[in-house]
Parts: C-alpha cells; sequence; structure tokens
C-alpha cells in the first residue's frame, strides 16, 4: 500500500523554524493517515479469516460429543412433556380427544422447532424431529388400537398430516432429514396400525399420500432416504388390500369390510403414482433410471394389474376398459421409448419399451378369451420382429420373442408338442394352433436373422432368435411326431405304435437339422438349440424309450440318437473351420 509522499519543494529546512515545525506536522497527519488505512485492511482480512473459522467452530460446536449430550437431554424434556400430557387424559383432567388434540399440537411444535433449527446443527435438528415422531407414533397407537378414542380414520388423517406437514417444513428450511423422519415416522406408524386394527383402507390411502409426497420431492431431484420405506409399505398395503377384497371367501373374519371400486381406485392410484414420477424423472427431467426406480415402479405395476384383475374378475364388463387401458399406456410406452427417450440414452429406451411389452400382455390378455389373445400375440411378435429389422432395435426383437412364446405357452402349442415328443399325445392334435405358430416363428425369424446384423447387440439378437427357433422346432417336432404316428397305424404293420420310438426319430432329425443350419449359416444360437435338443434326447432315450419298447424298436431308437450324437458335432466343427479362412 503506498501513502502520500514529500515534494520536493517542501524538503526540510533546518535554517527556518517555521517551515520546520509546519513539515512536522504535515509529517505527522501523514503518519495518521497511513496508520488508518492499514488498520482498517488489517481488520477486514480479520473478518474474512474469522468467518469461515467461525462457522467450522459452530459445526464443531454442533456435533461435538459433548454438546451432543444437552440435545439428547432436551429431547428426553420433550419427551416427558408427552407422558404429562398422557397422565393428564388417564387421570380425566382432560377428555381423550382435548388430549389427543394436545398431544397431536404439541408434536407438531416439536416439528416446527426441528425445522427451525439452523443448518449447520443438522444433529440438533435430526435428535428434534425424532422427538416430534417419539410423541406421535404411541400417542395414536394407544388412542386407536388400545383405547379407542379416535376412528382409525382419525389417526390416519393425522399420520398424513403429520408428513406433509414435515414435507412442507423441509422445503421452506431446506432440511431434509426433518422430511425424512417425518415420512418414514408415518408410514411405518400406519403400517403397524393397520396390521393391528385390520382397517386397511384408510392407512392403506395415508401411505399413498406419504409415497405421493416423497416421489413429489423426487420429481425436485430431493432424494428423501424414506423414499423407500413409504414405497414399500404402499406396495404391501395396496396389495394386502386387493386380496382381502377379491379373494373368493370374502374378507376375513376380524378385518373391516372394503367395498371394491375404493379398493380397485386404491390400488389403480399405487401405478398412476409411480408412472407419473417416471414420466417426469426420465423424460420430462431427462434423468437415467435408477436401478431401484425401475423395480419399484415395475411392482408397484403388477400390484396394480394384478390387483385390478383380481377385483374385476367376476365383472365382465369393467374386464373391457380396463384392457383397453393396459393397451393403450403400454402404447404411450412404446411411444415414449421411441420418440422422447432420447437416442443415447439406451437404458431408459429398453425401460419404457419393457413397460409397453408388460402391459399390452396384460390389456389383450385381460379382455379377450384365450384363442383370441394368443393369435394377437402370434401377430404382436411378427409386427416387433420386423420394427426391430426396420429400426435397428434389438430390444424389439426380444419382445417378440416373448409373444411369441407367450402365445405358444397360452395356445396349448408349447405343452401339445412336449405331449407328442415325451408322453402320449392328444387325441385331437390342434393342426391350426401349429400352423400359426409355426408360420409366426417362420416370418419373425426371418426378419431377426436378415437384418439385425452388423453393429447391433449381437448378443441380443442371439437371444431373440434362439426363443424363436426353439418355439419353431418343437412345434415342428410335435407335427412330425403326430404325422409319423398318423402314417404308422395307415400303413403300418398294425398293433402297439412304438410311439417313444418314433419321436426319437423326430427329435435325431430336428436336432441334425438344425445343426447342418447352424454350420451352412454361422447360427452359434441353433448350434445351442441342437444340443440342447441331445441332452433332451439323452433323458428320453434313458427315461421313456427303453422302458417302454421293444427291442426291435428300442434299436432303432439308439441308432437314430447315436447317429445323431455322431452328426451335430462333426457338423458344427465344419461349418467353423470352413468359416475360419474367411473371418482371419
Amino acid at each position: 500500500m503506498s501513502g502520500p509522499a514529500l515534494s520536493p519543494d517542501r524538503a526540510l529546512s533546518p535554517a527556518d523554524p517555521d517551515n520546520l515545525v509546519r513539515d512536522v506536522r504535515d509529517l505527522q497527519r501523514r503518519v495518521a493517515e497511513l496508520e488508518r488505512r492499514q488498520g482498517v485492511a488489517l481488520e477486514k482480512v480479520a473478518v474474512e479469516a474469522s468467518a469461515p473459522a467461525a462457522a467450522s467452530a459452530s459445526v464443531a460446536e454442533a456435533v461435538a460429543p459433548g454438546n451432543a449430550l444437552p440435545v439428547v437431554g432436551r429431547a428426553l424434556l420433550g419427551i416427558a412433556g408427552g407422558y404429562v400430557l398422557r397422565a393428564l387424559t388417564e387421570s380425566g383432567t382432560v377428555s381423550h380427544a382435548a388430549g389427543v388434540t394436545l398431544g397431536l399440537a404439541y408434536a407438531a411444535a416439536w416439528l416446527v422447532f426441528a425445522a427451525r433449527t439452523p443448518l449447520a446443527a443438522k444433529f440438533a435438528g435430526a435428535i428434534a424431529a425424532l422427538t416430534a415422531m417419539a410423541i406421535v407414533a404411541p400417542l395414536l397407537w394407544e388412542a386407536t388400537a388400545r383405547l379407542g378414542a379416535i376412528s382409525t380414520t382419525t389417526s390416519a388423517v393425522a399420520l398424513a398430516g403429520y408428513a406433509v406437514m414435515g414435507a412442507a417444513l423441509a422445503r421452506w428450511r431446506g432440511v431434509r432429514p426433518v422430511a425424512a423422519i417425518a415420512c418414514a415416522g408415518a408410514a411405518l406408524t400406519a403400517m403397524a396400525l393397520l396390521l393391528t386394527t385390520h382397517d386397511v383402507l384408510p392407512y392403506a390411502l395415508t401411505l399413498l399420500l406419504i409415497a405421493g409426497v416423497s416421489e413429489a420431492e423426487a420429481c425436485r431431484d430431493v432424494e428423501l432416504p424414506s423414499r423407500w420405506v413409504a414405497a414399500i409399505c404402499a406396495d404391501c398395503a395396496a396389495a394386502l388390500l386387493a386380496w382381502l377384497v377379491a379373494r373368493p371367501g370374502g374378507v376375513p373374519e376380524g378385518y373391516v369390510a372394503t367395498p371394491r371400486t375404493p379398493a380397485l381406485m386404491t390400488v389403480i392410484a399405487l401405478g398412476v403414482i409411480y408412472a407419473a414420477s417416471a414420466v417426469v424423472r426420465s423424460l420430462v427431467r431427462r434423468r437415467e433410471f435408477e436401478i431401484s426406480e425401475v423395480m419399484q415402479t415395475a411392482v408397484a405395476a403388477l400390484i396394480a394389474i394384478g390387483g385390478a384383475a383380481g377385483l374385476v374378475a367376476g365383472n365382465g364388463t369393467a374386464r373391457g376398459p380396463l384392457g383397453g387401458c393396459a393397451i393403450a399406456g403400454g402404447a404411450a410406452c412404446y411411444v415414449a421409448a421411441f420418440r422422447l427417450v432420447s437416442p443415447d440414452n439406451k437404458f431408459n429406451f429398453r425401460v419404457w419399451a419393457t413397460y409397453g411389452l408388460m402391459l399390452i400382455l396384460y390389456g389383450t390378455f385381460l379382455p379377450l378369451p384365450r384363442a383370441t389373445s394368443w393369435m394377437l400375440w402370434c401377430a404382436c411378435a411378427v409386427a416387433c420382429c420386423w420394427a426391430a429389422a426396420g429400426a435397428r432395435k434389438p430390444t424389439l426383437a426380444l419382445h417378440g420373442a416373448a409373444f411369441l412364446v407367450c402365445a405358444a405357452a397360452a395356445s396349448g402349442g408349447a405343452g401339445d408338442a412336449f405331449s407328442e415328443l415325451f408322453g402320449a399325445g392328444p387325441d385331437a392334435y390342434p393342426w391350426r394352433v401349429a400352423a400359426v405358430l409355426l408360420g409366426a416363428a417362420l416370418l419373425a425369424e426371418a426378419a431377426v436373422a436378415g437384418a439385425l446384423q452388423g453393429d447391433v447387440s449381437q448378443l441380443r439378437r442371439k437371444v431373440a432368435s434362439l426363443a424363436l427357433s426353439a418355439v419353431f422346432v418343437s412345434t415342428l417336432a410335435g407335427v412330425a411326431v403326430r404325422a409319423l404316428v398318423t402314417l404308422w397305424r395307415r400303413l403300418g404293420p398294425g398293433g402297439a405304435v412304438p410311439v417313444h420310438t418314433l419321436a426319437t426319430i423326430s427329435l435325431a432329425v430336428l436336432c441334425a437339422l438344425t445343426a447342418w443350419t447352424a454350420a451352412r449359416w454361422g447360427r452359434k444360437e441353433l448350434a445351442w438349440l441342437a444340443y440342447a435338443g441331445m441332452f433332451a434326447g439323452a433323458w428320453k432315450v434313458v427315461g421313456r424309450d427303453l422302458p417302454n419298447e421293444r427291442s426291435l424298436m428300442l434299436v432303432v431308437s439308439l441308432l437314430f440318437y447315436g447317429g445323431a450324437l455322431m452328426f451335430v458335432p462333426r457338423a458344427l466343427q465344419k461349418g467353423r473351420r470352413e468359416r475360419a479362412p474367411a473371418s482371419s
């Protein structure tokens, strides 16, 4: 820092006493000005240096073990105040209603005190919030479950208000622990009262409200630790409510009866809450899904779907609109996956597409008879696979494979093929079902095998191709066995039909053809299928052919199966050798 300097024309002159006195005074004034400026600068530096130190000291003071004891002591005094109110209520000094009201107000005061605690004193704020929870939970428990002083609806509303108040105070003051403790404590208390009082509906609604509050905070990027406590409790409450109301024998004895319509609205609300949260977080705020969010949204959707299906099981009129809503939701999920999700966010794309698959499967299964739903699934399988080829999205190929596997299971084609191969088949073989499954599998596999090559995920393509080929080969095996059995009955020597030997012949020939196809076109997934068929053939020969076939037919079975054992690995090895020079 530079100060004023003496001018050359004002140099000190001992010969002039007046000038000397004047110069000394001027020098004193300038020195005083320099000292004043230096003092201000030093004071400013000291203040700036002491501010962080003071803040650190306050934080250290707030969390120091010695200072934690007064905080805990104050909390114990607060809990003691709650017991004073309890004693006054039990002695009859105040009525039960007045005692409960005073207790809730006293707990609310502690919650406000926790929110107003300085942000640096997090420990003190958390202890104050826990004190409020230690007052509310026993108060409502005794007033509702033990004394019956208030109704279950009143206690459920009080818990909901307590959780909302905690979240509002936390948003106002920016103290997350207060909201987390209030929401988690209210959710656990509501779940305990639900199981004790056997009145499910009011506490289920309270838990849904707490879950909604937690998800609303999460949509603001405020992740409360109580979010998953509220989610688990809400899931359990909604699932229990749906099971109790939908069970064939009615609500068990001891539980409060609940109409079907409020129960249906409750389970649907669970799915809506977490679906809305998923939309806001992943599509509006462009955040990537977390695994826990994916699982919770799927669980909530399954509870909503399964609960709604059980609650409307006897109402044919309601099944149609419910299925239509599910199909519309599934289509919306596919639109979100293809149009709204960022192309770089592959995980969000797969999640939304999988949600679409789940909803469309449910929406087509619920209102339609099985004879119609499985044919629609075959059409969906073909459409998904060709859409996957056009958009180069192998995830859709997996969805197509899932549709076809579900169609094979729902139509009975998979079971019929298994029966033909490993046991006695049905008297009237479903040729039409087999023809539709074969055609759908062939069209879907043509799309997956011919178009999904190059830069797309080969693992997902191979898994989809494996599932489609498995449906095709197993169905074709059942058809081949039934055709050989029919020919034997018409052209054979008569007598008992060697069903097991004919099934082994069909399986061995199909395994050999599958291995040859895998070797010819380099399809590794078909090689896996061929080996799986050979393992199944080994179990069949040992478990079915040896105990049931006569000597000559058993020899035929062993010849065909042994020949397939020799052919399959040689064909696959030859194919690998032929492709090795091309790849090198």
